[in-house]
Parts: structure tokens; C-alpha cells; sequence
């Protein structure tokens, strides 16, 4: 700390004049506050900057003027011959010391224009300085601070005013709450805390060989705000295959900590077959429902500091497929056999997306010549013999689920031509049936091949 008192003598008092009938010349010290008594500035923190007003007979005019001053000022703060000006920051401490500042100058009369030369006046200020050491944290008050359970901080201090020397840090009661440390050398305090607590008291005191100052505060841990929430797997809309179970969906929370969330609600209700814990936020099952066009829901949780919502979109469909185009330009090495469908098309004008066919199956097995491809669910070749039959063809997915449609394949003698058509050559799923004849669609294969436009 510096104190400043300053005073100044005319030459006259001192003696130290070479012509006593000189205009009176008078001066003194002080800074940016207007006065020279009672300043504080600390070491290595405040910039000083005094300055010398002077004040002469207004007939006057000093017309050459310098300063010295005696003794030499502490390390860090500098002195102005030219202008008188005491400036800089002190870097080291020092008892309290006088200081004689001398003016000396030469002052002219405006009435009668003597120049008065070598004329001289002092004044003498008095100060110490001293380390104002300050220790601070800026994300900690003096008061109780409450910190969010799992969520992870760091507190760094702040120091000024310790000079020169390293500092060490400690704290009182020296245990934190769990999951918090504090490091002795640089005085942080980090960590993420695990266990809810009560309030406590510290305080943390930084020393070197020049100073030392202490804070005081309170700490408290206890269940935060949930401050994000979602649900990876779901970021955007979500499509699942009906009759297959759906691999859980598990939200995503910060902080993810044991018990941080009490409870938890969605709105409005999941298709049917899947189910929402309220315990978890989990969503699973297996969905029996279609629910297309997608829905948006809604997920709350909640805790004892509040609430956290998030929303995704989601939609239950089924794996829809037929068989109802015929291949052409068959021929068959037995006259009359029927021709029959081999191309697999989705026929829900809403599919399941996200989830492709991977496999195909087939019971029981197909008649002799004709063949199976497991990947395409293509069937092909030459039939070697009469059958007739209802197949089942399984689609399997990508996601786990399955859909089986059902086909009936009747290969006989004769020159029919008959085949399954479904919706093609402008027949209906009433009257599916057709040989090739346009507008003429029959309801069942019998009606076909015993129709006169159907036989070769």
C-alpha cells in the first residue's frame, strides 16, 4: 500500500533562494483521485501516476523549471525530471520512506520583467508499499453454492498482488464431496460429483513467501436439470415391420447418472404391441398394428429440478407382396401346361421402408422342373408333370419380421393357357385369372381353362 502526504516550501522558508525577494513559488503532488493523502496502491496491481501542481504569482512566469528527487524511488515506480510525474507499479515491497522532491526553476516579473534565476522550492511526500494480496473464484460465491449432481466442473483461482514466489494452495476441511478434488499446486478445484450432500463450509488459502489471503464459501451437491434428451436410434422418423419384435429404444440423457430421472411419460400411446417403461424411458415390443401415416411423440422426463422433453416420429407397417405378373414367352415341353407368375412386386401402396426383403422361402416343395431362388423369390423352369397346389411364400426382413402370402399353381394336360394375372391384362382380384385374352378375366382357374377363348 503507498500513503502519499505531500507538502511544499517556498524558497524563502528554506534558504536555499539566491535572491529572497523572488516571487513566491510553491508546489505539490497528486493523482488521479485529486489528492495526495490516504492513496492505496498495491504491489504489482495498480498503476501509480502523481503529478506536481504548481502554483506562482499570476504576474509571473517560470521560464525554465526542472525536478530531482532524493532518494531513489522503489523498484518499478519511475520519476520525471522534466515533468515531476511519479509513474509506473511497484514491484517490491518497502517500509515507509520520505521522499524530497526539488523544483527548481527560473521566474521572470511580467511588471517590471526581472528574471529572478537558480530559484528552488521542495515538497515531501511519504509513502510504503506493501503486498495487497487477492484471491478469487469467479464461478464460486461467498455464499452457498449448489452444484448439479454429474455434472463435471472445473474452478480455476485467480490471484493478484502475491509478487514474486510460488504459490501454494490448501483447503479446509481438506475432503470435498465425492468425485471432486482439489490440487494443492494450482489451487483448482474439478471433478464431477457422484453423491447428492448437504451444504459445508471451505475455505482455501493461497501463500507464498510475500503474502497470503483465504476464501470462504459453501458447497452443496444436489440433482440437477436434465439439460439434453433423445433418442439416438430415432434421431429421424422410425419404421417398424408389424408381428416382428423391434430392437429397444433407449433415451439418451445429460447427466447420465444413476436416479437422475424419477419418472417418465409419453404421449400420446404407442401402437399397440410396443410399451413404454416409466421407470426407464425404454420402448420395445413388437408391434401387431399398422400405424401409417407416421405420429409424433412426445417424451417427458422429470426429476426433482424440473422436466425435459423430446419428440420423434414413428410408424408400423406390414411387409406386403404378391404374385401376379406373368412371365412371357414361357413354353413348356408338355403341350397344356399352365403358365403361371414369377415376379414378386410390393402391393401396399405404403411398404415398409427401412426395413428391406432379404430372403425368401417356399412350402412345400415345388413341382418337378420347376425351381426356387431363395434371394429373389423368382420361380422358373419347365414343369415335367401335373400338380396343383396352394404355396406359401415367406418374406423375411432385414429388421427380423416376416410376411407370407399365399399362391396356388395348377400345371395340367391340355392347351390351356391360363394363368394368374391379379390386377393385370384388366382383371381384378374377384375375377384374377386370365389367358392372355383381353377383357376376358375369370374367378377361378377351372372357369379359365374350360373357357372356349382360353383354348388353343
Amino acid at each position: 500500500m503507498i500513503a502519499l502526504i505531500g507538502t511544499s516550501r517556498p524558497p524563502a522558508s528554506l534558504g536555499n533562494s539566491t535572491d529572497t525577494n523572488a516571487p513566491t513559488v510553491t508546489f505539490q503532488y497528486s493523482d488521479t483521485g485529486g489528492s495526495i493523502l490516504n492513496r492505496s496502491y498495491p504491489v504489482l496491481v495498480s498503476n501509480m501516476f502523481l503529478t506536481p501542481t504548481i502554483t506562482q504569482d499570476p504576474n509571473t512566469s517560470l521560464e525554465f523549471k526542472s525536478f530531482s528527487i532524493s532518494p531513489n524511488l522503489p523498484a518499478g515506480i519511475f520519476f520525471d525530471s522534466f515533468t515531476g510525474w511519479i509513474t509506473g507499479t511497484p514491484t517490491v515491497a518497502v517500509p515507509s520512506s520520505e521522499y524530497t522532491i526539488s523544483l527548481n526553476y527560473s521566474i521572470r516579473n511580467n511588471k517590471d520583467r526581472k528574471l529572478y534565476q537558480d530559484q528552488n522550492t521542495t515538497a515531501k511526500i511519504s509513502f510504503s508499499t506493501n503486498y495487497d494480496p487477492t484471491l478469487t473464484y469467479g464461478f464460486l460465491q461467498p455464499g452457498n453454492n449448489i452444484l448439479s449432481l454429474g455434472v463435471g466442473i472445473t474452478y480455476l483461482p485467480t490471484v493478484n498482488g502475491f509478487g514474486s514466489g510460488t504459490i501454494t494452495y490448501s483447503i479446509s476441511p481438506a475432503t470435498l464431496p465425492a468425485g471432486l478434488n482439489f490440487n494443492t499446486s494450482n489451487g483448482t478445484i474439478f471433478g464431477t460429483p457422484t453423491t447428492v450432500t448437504g451444504s459445508t463450509n471451505y475455505t482455501i488459502t493461497a501463500t507464498n513467501v510475500n503474502a497470503s489471503d483465504s476464501v470462504s464459501f459453501s458447497l452443496q451437491v444436489a440433482i440437477g436439470q436434465i439439460t439434453a434428451l433423445s433418442y439416438p436410434s430415432c434421431s429421424s422418423q422410425c419404421t417398424f415391420p408389424t408381428n416382428s419384435p423391434i430392437a429397444s429404444m433407449n433415451p439418451s440423457y445429460t447427466p447420465n447418472i444413476p436416479n437422475q430421472i424419477s419418472s417418465w411419460s409419453i404421449s400420446p400411446a404407442l401402437p399397440a404391441g410396443l410399451s413404454f417403461n416409466t421407470s426407464t424411458g425404454v420402448i420395445s415390443g413388437t408391434p401387431t398394428s399398422v400405424s401409417d401415416p407416421a405420429t409424433t411423440y412426445t417424451v417427458t422426463a422429470t426429476n426433482s429440478a424440473g422436466s425435459r422433453q423430446t419428440t420423434f416420429t414413428l410408424a408400423t407397417r406390414n411387409v406386403v407382396f404378391g404374385y401376379f405378373t406373368p412371365v412371357t414367352g414361357y413354353t413348356q415341353p408338355m403341350p397344356g401346361l399352365n403358365r403361371f407368375s414369377t415376379s414378386i412386386i410390393p402391393s401396399n401402396p405404403s411398404p415398409l421402408s427401412g426395413s428391406p426383403i432379404t430372403s425368401f422361402t417356399i412350402t412345400p416343395t415345388l413341382p418337378a422342373g420347376l425351381f426356387w431362388d431363395s434371394s429373389t423369390g423368382n420361380i422358373s423352369g419347365y414343369p415335367v408333370s401335373t400338380s396343383s397346389g396352394n404355396y406359401t411364400v415367406t418374406a423375411n426382413t432385414a429388421a427380423g419380421g416376416s410376411s407370407s402370402t399365399s399362391i396356388f399353381i395348377s400345371i395340367g394336360n391340355g392347351e390351356s393357357k391360363c394363368y394368374y394375372a391379379g390386377t393385370v391384362d384388366g382383371c381384378t382380384f374377384a375375377a384374377p385369372y386370365s389367358c392372355g385374352v383381353s377383357n376376358f378375366c375369370y374367378t377361378s382357374l377351372t372357369s379359365c381353362i374350360n373357357s372356349p377363348e382360353c383354348v388353343e
